[in-house]
């Protein structure tokens, strides 16, 4: 019996079983460091989206609030004056009420900031002194300026926002 054997060409000689470990190893180690990166970019983007969403919910309430405390009626426009809770009537009569209660600052029930953590109104007579909150109604006339410090928490990222109003019919 003859047996043949025949030459394998280069063409045909396949890979070892050492080259296609190393070969996973090098892929594995470039997929790892890629999405260490991918990683990174989604981070950073959930942290910038969630600070933008906090400051835009936090300067819409600064805009509405320092807008209508403004159009408080006059010095006995102002019915209730407490930390948490400020009630006046603008100059269209209208009877606006401002509430910080479960984490959200509501106007006349309206939710129109969310994920408060913390809120306080404060109020000035005209010589800078703060009065005592809740402000007692014999002494509501001599509430000169608003003021309003609050933070807004989105995800991990809060903003602190501070109102100092002087309503302009006093």
């Amino acid at each position: 019996m003859v047996s043949i054997q025949r030459k394998k060409s280069n063409s045909e000689k396949g890979f070892t079983l050492i080259e296609l470990i190393v070969v996973i190893v090098i892929t594995s180690i470039i997929a790892g460091i890629v999405a260490r990166f991918l990683i990174f970019g989604f981070n950073t983007y959930t942290f910038v989206d969630q600070r933008k969403r906090a400051l835009h919910e936090a300067r819409l309430a600064l805009h509405l609030m320092n807008s209508e405390f403004r159009q408080v009626r006059d010095p006995s426009g102002l019915y209730i004056a407490q930390a948490d809770k400020m009630q006046f009537i603008n100059y269209l009569n209208q009877v606006n009420t401002y509430e910080y209660l479960n984490n959200k600052l509501t106007k006349n029930g309206y939710t129109i900031a969310a994920d408060v953590i913390s809120f306080q109104f404060r109020y000035l007579k005209a010589d800078g002194s703060y009065l005592q909150t809740p402000v007692s109604s014999d002494s509501l006339t001599y509430v000169w300026n608003i003021e309003a410090n609050y933070t807004i928490q989105m995800g991990d990222q809060s903003v602190a926002f501070h109102l100092l109003v002087h309503p302009r019919n006093y």
